[in-house]
């Protein structure tokens, strides 16, 4: 075999780690790290390491680099014996430990057979210390600096990162310090001050300011200074808000492929506008929500802003747009434009809010501006003529969705002359082109779902209104064939379908059965067919789609929740998609769970309703329809079967709360598909920022929140995180200061009760990256607390133990064990 030097390998990059430079390929010995660019040592950023081998290298994958244990990169290239690991965001500040995957396959190429790379090796390791040397600056003004302003009596400040220190007399408005400070998020302040004469207004920063960052040691923000020109005569920019599309299905689609609600502006002038500082906003007490970048919009032309909550204010394509960080309500909201004066003015604003809206009809102004709904929207373009001025009313019902014994005669009626009722009964929503024309009253004597609709010339159609009437008699006897849904051996991806109530069961106790159906709540769900059991589009058919699609399988859909006194809970409509892992799995569990969805897409953008009797929350933007696998019934382990007893998470839940620790709740009710019993299911909440915010005060964009295998956090960021799991464990715990570190990222108390519980409950499914959740509040003083997740498996035998296990959420426990005060 012929020997290959290494000899370019100095060129370029950073100190060597010990190797000499006479290392070879196919020497027999397995490959080694023989440099690192950035260099072991102090750095001050880091977006890529680049990492030269001893001698060309195979099967390098963007995972094996590992920084403080996880796999942060986004992307490697390279080849041969060089390779670049490309990070999305930088890591956190502090000590970042690099090491390899242990499971990664990193080999030789020159060597038969081939050499595989040891990580545990010390010349494969290395260290930095990042430190943050960057000094805080001023990434956005409202008004824009340079600008003509007709009125200034304040000023909006956004700072590049959190800052401390900030006063009103830091600013200086001609020399005379502002008199007033309102904070408005983080990095995101207020100026206010007496309006200055007319004329060209000085803006600057105090010398002796105290404004630094919260780095240790902090960076001094360096301060600067700006002009404005106050013109009280100046007239108001031409730019309107022309168009917008608050339910966007099947319409243009943004860069990320999704089709996002979105916004059109119209210069209607003669004259370029600079839209710099110019908002969109859906909140009325905040008109700087969402400020544009300085960008030109010339005379006539039209520019559409994706409102989709993503906040992308730079555009690096032709082809890519800018996104708010909010999205529109389907059913009406607030929405202006506001112009970059300060206090701002309003330029467009449909206030209170804007009228109800529907899936893939724009509203705006048409040629007369006068405000029209328009069947065709014209995103860029201008609007065309409609004869659309309204929505028409919803219909009524004479007797409500609920569980009944007795047949009885329903009528169907809406509050407009000249209208048409159409009705469906298959769970599909009518159109105007689908479903049975109403024309008199019905007998009720079986389960049906009920849903029907109001259309007329010149409207958009009325919401549908939705009534589930169940015969639990019926129910006994729900056949294995119901007409219209697919069954067979091979119709739920390759496995069986299985509609029928159990015959054995059912016939030798029909009372029993039918008082269980009774013992509990019912959820319906009204959904079209297809869309739920469909061979190309049914989310239950196809439950199992790569994780990055799963946004795809959501589908519309009616819930109704409806107690066992007979009366409503809630209806709502949302969407809805399959939940969860290896629940997923067809040839695991015919049993899946789900989770629902409410968005302005569909109907209310949030859930008003205190879901769980023991908690106070009554806001949801989610709701995890929770179905058990493991020690379920229709586990495919006969073993777990025979543990069925569907209380396990509902302990661990509880028990956490006993201990004072934060945890989800849980309601279990009868689920219901169209009609067709599904089982028992529980609620569940999902633990997110949302989840945090309802129970620990604030507002969700105030949190973070983590979960299991965190390459990104559900909400927030892993700035925070990072930080806390570097020290937690990787410094000293036998260090009392090292102790102190980490009892000020984490709540020490909480995490400690959560292990507490997990290991007395021998919790089976749980560990490093399995099953666990943590949230923290974006604050200097904020601290994680831990979340139980998933408890179907604890208590499942007396001789289980995990106390001397170290497979342990996120790798703490392992290392905090070492402190004489954890312990």
């Amino acid at each position: 075999m012929m020997n290959k030097p290494i000899i370019s390998v100095a060129v370029g990059f950073g100190l060597s780690l010990g190797l000499s430079l006479s290392s070879q390929a196919g020497n027999g010995l397995p490959p080694r790290v023989w440099a690192v660019d950035p260099p072991p040592g102090t750095i001050s950023e880091l977006l890529a390491i680049t990492v030269t081998f001893s001698e060309p290298v195979t099967n390098v994958v963007v995972t094996d680099l590992l920084i403080n244990g996880q796999a942060l990169a986004l992307a490697v290239t390279g080849s041969e014996a060089v390779y670049t690991f490309t990070f999305a965001q930088q890591p956190p500040y502090g000590l970042l430990e690099i090491t390899w995957d242990p499971g990664h396959d990193i080999r030789d190429l020159d060597d038969i057979p081939s050499n595989r790379m040891d990580e545990n090796d010390p010349a494969n390791r290395w260290s930095y210390r990042l430190v943050d040397l960057r000094a805080p600056t001023v990434a956005q003004l409202v008004p824009a600096a340079g600008t003509t302003v007709r009125q200034l009596s304040q000023i909006e400040v956004r700072f590049s990162e959190p800052v401390a220190g900030v006063d009103a007399a830091d600013l200086l408005i001609n020399g005379q310090p502002a008199t007033n400070l309102v904070v408005r998020g983080v990095g995101r302040y207020l100026f206010q001050f007496a309006p200055p004469a007319p004329g060209p207004v000085q803006v600057q920063w105090a010398e002796d300011h105290g404004i630094t960052d919260f780095a240790s040691p902090a960076n001094e923000f360096e301060g600067g200074a700006w002009t404005y020109t106050l013109d009280p005569l100046a007239g108001l920019p031409l730019v309107r808000l022309n168009e917008f599309l608050a339910a966007n299905v099947t319409g243009l689609k943004d860069e990320d492929g999704e089709s996002s609600d979105w916004i059109e502006l119209w210069n209607y002038g003669s004259t370029t506008v600079n839209l710099g500082g110019f908002a969109l906003t859906d909140d009325p007490d905040d008109p700087t929500k969402w400020t544009f970048p300085p960008t030109n919009l010339g005379p006539g032309q039209f520019l559409v802003v994706f409102a989709s909550g993503k906040d992308r204010r730079v555009v690096t394509n032709a082809a890519h747009r800018f996104h708010t960080n909010f999205r529109l309500n389907r059913f009406g909201n607030y929405l202006a434009l506001f112009n970059n004066e300060s206090p701002p003015v309003a330029l467009t604003e449909f206030a209170p809010q804007y009228p109800e809206q529907r899936n893939d009809h724009s509203y705006g102004y048409d040629s007369a501006h006068a405000l029209r709904y328009f069947a065709t929207p014209t995103p860029g373009a201008a609007n065309p003529p409609s004869d659309i001025t309204n929505v028409a009313p919803k219909p009524k019902v004479s007797v409500e969705r609920g569980i009944f014994s007795q047949p009885f005669t329903l009528i169907a009626s809406v509050p407009m002359p000249g209208l048409t009722l159409r009705y469906t009964t298959d769970g599909s929503e009518p159109t105007a082109t689908t479903g049975q024309v109403y024309s008199g009253p019905l007998q009720i004597s079986n389960t049906i779902v009920f849903r029907v609709a109001a259309f007329g010339p010149g409207m958009l159609p009325s919401r549908t209104e939705t009534h589930t009437y169940l015969f639990v008699d019926q129910v006994l006897h729900q056949p294995n064939n119901p007409p219209g849904y697919p069954a067979g051996p091979t119709v739920f991806s390759g496995y069986p379908s299985d509609y029928e109530m159990d015959p054995e069961i059912v016939t030798n106790a029909p009372a029993a059965v039918r008082a269980s159906l009774l013992a509990l709540p019912v959820l319906s769900i009204a959904i079209k067919i297809d869309d739920m059991f469909g061979a190309t589009n049914g989310i239950y058919t196809h439950p199992e789609p790569p994780a990055a699609q799963r946004y795809l399988w959501e589908r519309p859909c009616s819930v109704e929740f409806i107690l066992t006194n007979g009366q409503t809970a809630f209806q709502v409509d949302c969407g809805i998609r399959i939940q969860g892992n290896a629940s997923r799995t067809p040839v695991k569990t015919p049993k899946h769970p789900f989770r629902l969805f409410f968005r302005g897409d569909y109907g209310p953008g949030e859930l008003e309703y205190q879901v769980f009797p023991d908690a106070p929350r009554k806001r949801f933007n989610s709701l995890v329809l929770r179905a058990d696998f493991n020690n379920s019934w229709v586990h495919w382990d006969p073993g777990q079967r025979l543990r069925g007893t569907k209380v396990r998470d509902a302990w661990t839940k509880y028990s956490f709360r006993d201990m004072n620790g934060l945890s989800g709740h849980t309601r279990h009710f009868h689920l219901y598909i169209n009609g067709l019993y599904w089982g028992v299911y529980d609620f569940g909440e999902r633990i997110d920022a949302d989840f945090a915010a309802n129970y620990l005060g604030g507002t969700r964009d105030q949190y973070d929140a983590i979960a299991t295998k965190p390459l990104e956090a559900i909400d927030g960021d892993l700035t925070a995180y990072n930080a806390m799991v570097s020290v937690g464990r990787n410094a000293d715990m036998r260090q009392l200061t090292n102790y102190n570190r980490i009892q000020q990222l984490l709540d020490m108390t909480n995490f400690i009760d959560y292990t507490i519980l997990n290991f007395y409950g021998a919790n089976r499914d749980w560990g490093f990256d399995n099953n666990w959740n943590a949230i923290r509040r974006r604050s200097p003083d904020g601290k994680f607390q831990f979340v139980p997740w998933d408890g179907e498996q604890l208590v499942v035998d007396v001789n289980d133990n995990r106390v001397a296990n170290t497979d342990v959420p996120a790798g703490l426990h392992t290392n905090l064990v070492n402190s004489p005060e954890y312990r």
